[in-house]
């Protein structure tokens, strides 16, 4: 397999922590721009829920993994 056959190969996963638990998985994307969507609209989320109910534990982080 050539170098650039993996390129095209690559899916990108988003994961999110909350504090002090493990990593989950939320969704596969065919494409980066895809994956950074639904992770920007998941830490708003998450953001906007910590706000709400005045979480003590730690905001959740959430990011982006390419994957071969």
């Amino acid at each position: 397999m050539k170098c650039a056959d993996l390129i095209f190969d690559m899916k990108y996963v988003v994961l999110f922590k909350r504090h002090n638990r493990t990593p989950n998985m939320d969704q596969w994307f065919d494409t980066e721009e895809d994956a950074e969507n639904r992770k920007n609209e998941l830490q708003y989320m998450f953001d906007w829920l910590y706000e709400r109910n005045d979480k003590v534990e730690g905001n959740c982080i959430v990011w982006v993994e390419s994957v071969y």
